[in-house]
């Protein structure tokens, strides 16, 4: 046992080693993150080398009771940390205080419980014979635990909400992972497991963040052109693209800077997901230029809606929604109120146009690229009626 826990453990530290030299030569990630990254790595070393050498000194019944206490209390001290360092990675500008004054609050109360446990068997104890127990109250360490782990949970499925949830069958993997696998370790002693899942843990986390991180565009949190120009290279459904141009953005940011006009990027960037997102992913395809690509299925589920009823006016319904909601706005910030063009148009993907309800006029495309164009000049049209709107209000 003692031969293949300690490959457990070479194992464990050998992975969060590479796993630290990587993040400090990552390049997607900002530094903060990698920070917070590498320093859960170092915590998952710490803990899993407590933890063996724990292992060790329970067979050595002459070694030191004292030393032994305290190679388990800074185990059981740090476990609750990881969780709470990953809850800061995802949601440290949305984090509300009495998020923050409970996550601490359980950490304290951890610690205290665990090192007065060194004087009296709160958490653990270590018998005559150097063998570690857990002791009367080892439950508040489970419970504790426990919580941790799931502000953890949903602080990443808040993560992947604000992100439209693109990535939320890997998110959700992840956790069936996480908590399978700390039942499985947990249900038996004898399997010395729990600090090797940690440490996948770790690494499938940095594969759903970094991917994250390099479908996103940082100012707005929306997907970044790359994103989209891979979404339509696998477009495959019908569904509408739909293509915004902010009006007149250029004199906002020459009139009031480029702050305030990176500031009006990510209000409308709001609004766009506010209106958009229950039926299409969100993207910020250039300067002021946006898109929305509907869900798969969304174009089918407009038709059940209303057989009746031609998919555009239901598509003109949710821009008027859009529209809306941005006027509202333009009360708190006026150098909005030149709106936003639009213009999309229908493709048809793997559809038989001739033998669908889709409505069979120039709306419905089977090529990406013309229907990309379409929805682009019909946008451009918009704008050119918005110009003129504009001109005969200031007259």
């Amino acid at each position: 046992m003692s031969n293949y826990f300690a490959v457990i453990v070479f194992i464990t530290v050998t992975m969060m080693a590479t796993n630290i030299i990587q993040l400090v030569e990552n390049q997607t990630l900002c530094r903060r993150t990698k920070q917070k990254l590498i320093f859960i790595a170092v915590l998952t070393i710490i803990g899993v080398v407590c933890e063996f050498f724990g292992i060790r000194l329970n067979e050595f019944p002459d070694g030191s009771r004292y030393a032994h206490a305290i190679i388990r209390a800074i185990e059981l001290s740090i476990a609750p940390l990881i969780p709470i360092e990953y809850v800061r990675i995802v949601e440290n500008r949305n984090l509300e205080k009495r998020e923050k004054v409970l996550m601490s609050s359980l950490c304290f109360i951890n610690a205290s419980c665990v090192w007065i446990s060194l004087f009296t068997p709160v958490v653990f104890f270590i018998d005559l014979n150097n063998i570690y127990h857990h002791g009367r109250y080892y439950l508040v360490f489970c419970v504790i635990n426990a919580l941790e782990i799931f502000i953890f949970i949903v602080a990443l499925l808040k993560h992947t909400k604000r992100y439209q949830s693109r990535n939320f069958a890997s998110l959700i993997s992840m956790i069936i992972f996480l908590i399978s696998g700390l039942a499985v370790s947990l249900s038996d002693n004898s399997i010395c497991s729990t600090w090797l899942i940690v440490a996948i843990t770790l690494l499938l986390f940095i594969m759903y963040y970094s991917d994250i991180s390099l479908k996103v565009d940082a100012l707005t949190s929306l997907f970044n052109r790359k994103s989209y120009e891979n979404q339509l290279k696998k477009l495959d459904y019908t569904t509408a693209i739909i293509v915004l141009d902010a009006n007149d953005f250029k004199q906002i940011n020459d009139t009031y800077g480029h702050q305030i006009g990176d500031n009006m990027l990510k209000i409308i960037a709001k609004t766009l997901l506010s209106s958009y997102r229950k039926y299409g992913y969100c993207y910020r395809i250039g300067g002021d230029e946006f898109c929305v690509i509907l869900k798969p299925n969304m174009i089918d589920q407009f038709i059940k809606e209303n057989p009746k009823r031609n998919v555009s006016i239901k598509i003109d319904e949710i821009n008027k929604s859009f529209d809306n909601q941005l006027k509202k706005k333009c009360e708190e910030y006026p150098m909005l109120s030149a709106g936003v063009s639009k213009g999309y148009a229908i493709f048809a993907g793997l559809y038989d146009v001739e033998s669908n309800s889709i409505e069979n006029n120039h709306y419905s495309l089977t090529s990406v690229k013309e229907t990309v164009k379409l929805a682009d000049e019909r946008m451009y049209e918009d704008k050119k009626r918005c110009k003129e709107t504009n001109n005969s209000v200031i007259k």
